[in-house]
């Protein structure tokens, strides 16, 4: 009986030990910030410039005021188009793997979705061709392009179109009817963040449900979060990226500060901070990931800081 009591002891002191370890194990993944985008004057003085990346070339895009600048893995400004209005205001663009880019732009009310080279210059219009009734009146703030397709996402209606690189719809979303059931009636529920993820799922936030949803092409809805002013919880949600480990980084407008999840949401970690020092952040609005950085965008004319992302 002595026997068994002591054997007993020590099993539950292991699985005491065993949960305080794993309770107060370090993340798997950490960031250190590197530089903020600057040119001979000094800081780049953006404020929310939208932003995307070419993984195959290491080439970020700012766009801003309807231009685009091209910047290298380095942080170097390497070429700029579109600030002659040609392509009319250019509010997002996503790299093809062929170096090609397609660009995003409205006059007036009409949007279009352009295919430009490598410099910017026009080559054709991409049509959107057999749309449905229910997503024939969309108007995208958001474009990337994932495998050979488009996907085009509107905020206010919340609706996704995915489309083939020709333009010949593949399938539709409707992010709003998904969501109905969460919703108070007549509550503005806006989509901010979108992105895909390494296996063509459909990321993004919606700040007033205080969660960041993953939808398969399937149409399968995943969700995660909760309010709160502690580490892993949302105040205001903004954008929201993916990288080729599967982590998922959450920019929160209003705690000023990126959340860092893994593939399962389960909370890793947290850095950035509201102040002027190395590495702080102000407002981060979007988050884009690149080979082992993070390109984050911010309020105030703070511009867009990179940050270095170290896996364990």
């Amino acid at each position: 009986m002595k026997y068994l009591h002591t054997k007993n002891l020590c099993f539950l002191m292991a699985t005491i030990l065993l949960l305080l370890c794993s309770t107060n194990a370090p993340a798997a993944i950490k960031a250190s910030y590197l530089y903020t985008f600057s040119d001979f004057n000094g800081r780049i003085p953006y404020t929310w410039p939208a932003l995307s990346s070419d993984k195959e070339h290491g080439e970020i895009y700012v766009i801003n005021d309807g231009a685009v600048s091209v910047f290298n893995s380095v942080g170097m400004e390497i070429y700029r188009f579109g600030d002659d209005g040609a392509l009319g205001f250019i509010t997002n663009v996503a790299a093809e793997q062929d170096g090609g880019i397609l660009v995003l732009s409205s006059k007036g009310s009409v949007f279009s979705v352009l295919r430009c080279n490598f410099r910017g210059q026009l080559k054709d219009t991409v049509e959107l061709k057999g749309l449905p009734q229910e997503f024939s009146q969309l108007r995208p703030n958001r474009l990337v392009y994932w495998k050979g397709n488009i996907y085009l996402a509107d905020f206010q209606a919340r609706k996704i179109v995915v489309t083939d690189s020709s333009g010949a719809f593949v399938d539709g979303y409707d992010v709003g009817a998904y969501l109905a059931k969460d919703e108070k009636p007549g509550s503005e529920n806006d989509m901010v963040g979108f992105n895909v993820d390494r296996d063509g799922n459909m990321l993004f936030t919606v700040p007033t449900l205080f969660a960041a949803f993953r939808m398969s092409r399937d149409h399968k809805v995943e969700s995660f979060g909760s309010p709160g002013n502690v580490e892993g919880k949302f105040n205001v949600v903004g954008g929201i990226a993916s990288d080729d480990k599967g982590f998922i980084y959450v920019a929160d407008i209003l705690k000023s500060v990126v959340m860092v999840y893994d593939k399962d949401f389960k909370f890793q970690m947290q850095f950035g901070h509201r102040g002027n020092e190395r590495g702080s952040l102000v407002a981060p609005q979007q988050v884009e990931v690149m080979n082992d950085k993070l390109f984050v965008n911010q309020a105030r004319n703070l511009g867009v800081s990179v940050f270095r992302i170290h896996y364990d």
